[in-house]
């Protein structure tokens, strides 16, 4: 496929993309980009900095003419097949950024943060994924509609708005997608059931989530759900749910982890 190259050189004192704590730090000082062309179906990459590592990201211009990453966010590769394993990635929390939770392995631990919202996480210690076996001590339980997931740094989380990931490692032109443009995109590619998630520009795959509850990785294979960037009120988020009835947009409660993908912002 046909790509442009562009490469994007952001010095740490331009900014900070380090959401996450000093012992797992995500400083990517450097962000190298390979756009892909205005063709739907292009490729390109984007390359960034985690844990002093590189790594390299497939993007692609999907059918509505945006670019998106091409995978999960934390992922090893683009699928290969709708159940390849090395293309599930992390499973993050709504509104919180790369600071260890999100792995399908990490740390979990019964009950929130105090306070329960994005303030309340550690900028020194790797956090947990908080699980609860009651609604009513779900991460970030009070939270409306009108939170946001945005801030790139540590310095802009704040009781109402979390820790792009999206931003965090790949750089500001970097984003979490909004509903809205979740629906536009779906649409275009024409994403109605698992075969077709997976065929379109995105290559989207059932990655399952990590249950709330327990904190344990499950229905991989049988469920594809996405999060969006948009928030809903009584603690609850909107997220992208492809089942047996079809493509559905609901809201859900901010404690599962689910999959991520990142949109470039225009």
């Amino acid at each position: 496929m046909k790509h442009s190259s562009i490469y994007v050189l952001a010095s740490a004192l331009l900014f900070n993309v380090a959401c996450s704590t000093k012992k797992t730090a995500t400083n990517a000082v450097s962000n190298i980009e390979s756009l892909p062309t205005k063709e739907v179906g292009s490729a390109g990459t984007v390359e960034a900095v985690l844990n002093n590592e590189k790594v390299t990201y497939k993007t692609v211009r999907a059918a509505d003419g945006e670019i998106w990453l091409q995978q999960n966010l934390g992922s090893l590769r683009v699928a290969a097949n709708i159940s390849d394993k090395n293309a599930y990635g992390n499973y993050f929390q709504w509104g919180r950024g790369i600071d260890g939770h999100e792995k399908a392995e990490g740390a979990v631990e019964v009950g929130v943060a105090k306070p329960n919202n994005p303030r309340g996480l550690s900028k020194t210690e790797k956090n947990p994924f908080y699980a609860s076996e009651k609604a009513t001590g779900f991460w970030w339980k009070g939270g409306d509609q009108y939170d946001t997931w945005e801030a790139n740094e540590n310095a802009r989380i704040n009781e109402i708005n979390g820790c792009d990931p999206c931003k965090q490692l790949l750089g500001r032109q970097w984003r979490m997608p909004t509903l809205q443009e979740w629906k536009s995109v779906l649409v275009a590619e024409k994403a109605t059931s698992f075969l077709t998630a997976y065929s379109s520009n995105l290559k989207l795959v059932p990655a399952g989530m990590k249950n709330a509850n327990n904190g344990k990785v499950g229905s991989q294979t049988s469920m594809l759900r996405y999060w969006a960037g948009t928030a809903a009120a009584s603690g609850n988020a909107f997220l992208v749910y492809l089942s047996n009835k079809g493509l559905e947009y609901p809201a859900f409660s901010r404690a599962g982890g689910l999959p991520v993908r990142c949109i470039r912002a225009k």
